[in-house]
């Protein structure tokens, strides 16, 4: 073996550019010039200073660990504790099995914990923020090395859309379907420069991969896939003789490998390790931990439901995130799978489009004799195949709210764009050389590029939720509330918290990372908040009283008789406050004595409901009746203005409850438990 010489590499650059089939452009990746290794050093500090730069500014700008991000904040702590977390987040489809069930594994917490540790709750946020700008660009660094410059500039601006298709807030985000979007994609791009040659970044591929797998059970299969892919081609590389495609193989690897031929194997026994030292908590917990296996029960748990979707609709749900629109701002935050664009035209379009696409496309690589692309565009099938299959298991009745089946679907937005990348990657190398194609200048190309990536970068600056886990507009109540009630709540003794779901999912977890920050205890009498925040927080009889988060009207109404209120936050002003409780419980009675009266008087219906409209409950919550979207009571119906509330006093109750609804909070305490 000897070493590739510089000669051959422009040759290969010419050869590249000119879309010749060459044994050596299958061989070699492309080299850039000094211009365009600027522009790529350029492009790729600003993408990657730009995603940190968002876990510094929520660092400095009161970024709260609220939500499940609470959660993972106690769990990333737990981790320097004599009890370290054995599984992962707890999973919201082991809410409706017999034994409820986590996500695979406990990595992504190992991770963060270190940040946790030195910056409190808030170093959630940083520790996110740097893991992802590690992802972005590794995974782009290791194409341009593996596969070519070209290849390399279509998945770093891959990375960049991707990350402004996410939104800042969501980018320091660990809510676990989030916090797996971009390993993933890190995952996907190492094994395209895996698959061409780039054996020694398997060890950094399949680790990414374990962390998407074991963060979030939705992307187990797609992350299964991509490392098993990884290995193989890894393996297939340090089989096949002589230094393969982007390797990296230097004369010292050479002549090593001359004198001792099992270090040609090194790739694989760092990937084999990397992959075993990723999971080996999960494993240790499934043979030899307490209680049940956890990943057999989460296989079999989240196999179980009643109804799926099934093999046709998760077709057209994948393929509907190949789509230009679904990278625009407030994609993210959709339900993806709205039922009646599922069987669309466009959609069957598009799924023409891309499988027709792929066909030609590997039919004409296999007959130019290009076999490592086809292996790419082959990788990419099995992934759509992955995806369908996990698509057609998604529960229709489980995973009813659209907030949760968008969740289950975060893994689509990074695989449709890596097909889409690699069909132009493909298109591009197999039919850039002939006379009619349009043959666009390395130069442009590479300047085009690096605007579009440090475009979509800074224009990722502004804050810009699309579905956190933390939610900003409750961040300024969340402050508030619990910088003045922890201290307070930390002087009586050890507190029973008390939880409700929503609550749960926005401060109280707020609060629990206050005080375990600080060191103090306390108990919850949640089950399913035990399951999240792990069962050290059972209670265990100190308990000395009661805390309890109330949100909403609850906020701005008296506490319950026994409770005492330590700190309120509310949108309103006294005297909004006051009128919204009176003429709230005057529409409420009101709304009652109606049922009553409906049920007597089956004739009275007409005049509250336009004719042919879905029925109601009339004793369901007055704003789900007044001032809801789909399905509310009229605003024309004259008895309902006479009777019930008059059009001026219904509009104006339903901004009060809206203005309520999200940021009202209070904290009470109450006796302790009996």
């Amino acid at each position: 073996m000897s070493e590739v010489p510089s000669s051959q590499l422009e040759q290969s650059d010419r050869a590249d550019s000119a879309g010749e089939s060459s044994e050596t452009t299958e061989l070699t990746p492309p080299q850039g010039s000094n211009r365009e290794n600027q522009l790529w050093r350029l492009a790729v500090v600003v993408l990657g200073c730009t995603i940190l730069l968002q876990g510094v500014l929520a660092l400095f700008n009161g970024w709260v660990a609220s939500g499940d991000d609470g959660y993972w904040a106690l769990m990333a702590r737990s981790v320097f504790s004599t009890h370290p977390p054995m599984v992962g987040s707890s999973s919201s489809g082991g809410l409706h099995s017999s034994v409820p069930y986590y996500h695979l594994g406990p990595l992504g917490f190992y991770l963060l914990a270190p940040f946790v540790r030195i910056f409190g709750g808030a170093g959630l946020a940083v520790g996110v923020a740097v893991i992802n700008a590690v992802a972005v660009v590794v995974g782009a660094v290791a194409v341009r090395r593996s596969v070519g410059v070209r290849s390399g500039w279509l998945v770093l601006t891959g990375g960049a859309l991707l990350q402004f298709a996410m939104g800042s807030e969501v980018l320091v985000d660990s809510w676990n379907p989030n916090f797996a979007v971009l390993p993933l994609w890190c995952s996907i791009s190492i094994a395209w420069a895996v698959i061409r040659g780039g054996r020694n970044w398997a060890a950094a591929g399949i680790f990414a991969a374990s962390l998407a797998l074991q963060t979030h059970l939705s992307f187990a299969p797609v992350a299964g896939v991509t490392a098993l892919v990884i290995l193989i081609a890894a393996v297939y590389h340090c089989v096949v003789p002589g230094p393969a495609a982007g390797s990296d193989t230097t004369t010292d690897d050479v002549l090593d490998q001359a004198v001792r031929p099992w270090t040609r194997w090194r790739p694989v026994i760092w990937a084999v390790g990397a992959g075993l030292v990723a999971n080996l908590i999960p494993m240790v917990q499934q043979l030899f931990g307490p209680g049940p296996p956890n990943i057999s029960t989460a296989l079999s748990g989240s196999a179980s439901q009643d109804a799926v979707m099934g093999f046709r609709t998760a077709w057209w749900a994948v393929y509907y995130f190949f789509l230009p629109t679904r990278f625009l701002p407030g994609d993210w935050r959709r339900d993806p799978i709205p039922t009646s664009n599922l069987e669309g035209w466009a959609l069957g379009g598009v799924g023409a489009i891309v499988l027709a696409a792929l066909v030609v496309l590997a039919v004409t690589s296999w007959r130019s004799k290009r076999y490592q692309q086809l292996a790419v565009l082959a990788f990419g099938v099995l992934l759509i195949m992955a995806a369908v299959f996990v698509a057609s298991r998604t529960s229709t009745t489980v995973f009813d709210f659209p907030f949760v089946r968008m969740s289950l679907f975060r893994w689509a937005w990074p695989l449709a764009l890596f097909v889409m990348l690699i069909m132009i990657d493909t298109a591009w190398c197999l039919f850039g050389s002939h006379p009619r194609a349009l043959v666009v200048k390395r130069d442009w190309f590479y300047g085009a590029s690096a605007l579009l990536v440090i475009m979509l970068s800074l224009a990722n600056l502004p804050g810009r939720d699309e579905g956190s886990g933390a939610v900003p507009i409750q961040r300024e109540a969340v402050t508030s509330v619990i910088s003045e009630a922890g201290p307070l709540i930390a002087q009586r003794g050890r507190p029973l918290i008390k939880v409700d779901w929503y609550t749960s999912s926005v401060a109280t977890p707020a609060l629990m990372d206050w005080l375990d920050q600080r060191g103090h205890g306390f108990g919850l009498d949640d089950e399913t908040a035990l399951r999240q925040a792990g069962s050290r927080f059972k209670p265990n009889g100190s308990e000395t009283f009661t805390v309890v988060i109330r949100y909403g009207e609850a906020a701005i109404e008296e506490p319950p008789e026994g409770f005492e209120r330590l700190s309120n936050w509310s949108p309103l002003s006294k005297a909004d406050e006051q009128w919204f409780l009176t003429k709230r419980d005057v529409v409420e009675k009101r709304l009652i004595d109606l049922a009553d009266k409906v049920d007597n008087d089956p004739e009275l219906w007409p005049l509250i409901r336009p004719s042919g409209s879905n029925g109601r409950d009339l004793r369901e919550p007055w704003f789900d009746l007044l001032c809801s979207e789909f399905d509310a009571l009229p605003r024309d119906s004259e008895y309902l203005q006479k009777h019930v509330v008059s059009t001026g006093d219904r509009s104006r109750l339903c901004q009060l409850g809206t203005s309520l609804r999200t940021p009202a909070l209070a904290v009470d305490v109450g006796p302790a438990p009996s």
